[in-house]
């Protein structure tokens, strides 16, 4: 079969790991299904629900093969291996006869190989249209996937990107050395995204008591504020980044982490605010839901170098410390000008509170 190598399953746990992960892959695929999203990707491109299952499952292992490769510099194909193995052993507990599986087995490493060029070689924009190009769910050329699906599959396979990152960064196999760089990147990221909508829920609460009901904030401002304490927090580790790891492998590590802040933002924003807010469904597709804005994300690591201290020593001016600025920001967002010092100072405390939570100097000195 694709991945079975002999030497893979002799390993201590890889199996049981692959179980776990494959395990992880299905609960995702199950989950998207029985939510209010999958209900509707079926009603509305009219699937049958067995098979856009398929397509999930085989997604989300391109998914798993896509994370492991860039988590392990040796031993991937073992680590995938046991993941494959355990879909084909699940398999042959339903029924499905060895025949079947060789053909299976074909198949998937056709769609596989086409997808791993595809993903190397393209823009994301034109990953997704290969996505839905190579979608199974449509049945030849002719009849090319309905229009629109293949943005649901790809953001469903960035997001199960990111969960699959989540539970890799907690995973240590013996004899497969893990790529400690990447892994601390991806880590970062999922800890930055929380704290980032940690304060931006602070900020709306702070918000909430100062209007008394007037004119709360709205999805827009929402995810505006949350990306906006992200866009700190990378520059941040940026900062830190070439003090701690030098000229060589800071640029290296800061690519890994706009890359998982990229792979996972939009689909975590965009289902966080549709749930929180009523409008959100009409307002989330008019703006930007495909990852980083990564114009502005340099705009703000251009204006924020300027700023060389973090804090004013004591007896100087706030004016032009990274930490006032960035609350000025805030303010702006919120109130409508740059000024209001309630929300200067309350974006600067929050700000100071998660950098402190998310630890970046201590982790990137584990590299």
């Amino acid at each position: 079969m694709f991945w079975q190598k002999k030497k893979a399953i002799g390993k201590t746990g890889l199996l049981k790991f692959g179980k776990l992960l494959y395990d992880l892959v299905m609960k995702e695929a199950f989950g998207f299904l029985n939510q209010e999203v999958g209900r509707e990707t079926l009603r509305s491109f009219g699937l049958d629900r067995e098979r856009l299952g398929d397509e999930l499952v085989w997604l989300g292992q391109f998914a798993a093969w896509s994370v492991i490769k860039k988590s392990f510099t040796d031993g991937n194909e073992d680590v995938m291996a046991a993941v494959q193995q355990a879909y084909y052993d699940e398999l042959t507990r339903s029924g499905v006869v060895e025949s079947d599986l060789t053909e299976l087995d074909s198949y998937l490493q056709k769609r596989f190989l086409a997808l791993s060029v595809a993903e190397t070689k393209l823009s994301d924009n034109e990953f997704n249209e290969e996505l839905g190009k190579m979608s199974a769910i449509s049945a030849s050329e002719s009849n090319p996937a309905p229009e629109g699906l293949s943005t649901v599959l790809l953001r469903y396979f960035n997001n199960l990107r990111y969960r699959i990152a989540e539970f890799l960064s907690g995973v240590q196999i013996e004899g497969v050395k893990k790529d400690t760089l990447n892994e601390i990147a991806a880590g970062l990221s999922v800890d930055i995204f929380k704290e980032a909508i940690s304060c931006a829920e602070s900020v709306e609460k702070f918000q909430k008591k100062e209007v008394k009901g007037k004119s709360e904030i709205d999805s827009l401002q929402y995810r505006q504020l949350a990306i906006e304490f992200m866009f700190l927090f990378i520059h941040l580790s940026d900062r830190i980044a070439f003090g701690l790891l030098g000229s060589e492998k800071r640029p290296q590590f800061m690519d890994l982490l706009v890359f998982w802040m990229n792979k996972m933002i939009s689909e975590d924003i965009a289902t966080y605010i549709t749930s929180k807010f009523k409008t959100a469904v009409q307002i989330i597709p008019k703006i930007s839901v495909v990852g980083l804005d990564h114009e502005q994300l340099n705009e703000r690591n251009i204006e924020y170098s300027k700023y060389k201290k973090l804090f004013p020593e004591k007896n100087e001016a706030y004016k032009d410390t990274l930490f006032w600025e960035f609350g000025k920001r805030v303010s702006k967002i919120v109130a409508g000008q740059p000024n209001d010092i309630a929300y200067v100072v309350l974006a600067i405390e929050l700000a100071i509170s998660s950098f402190k939570n998310i630890g970046i100097h201590e982790r990137l000195q584990e590299i």
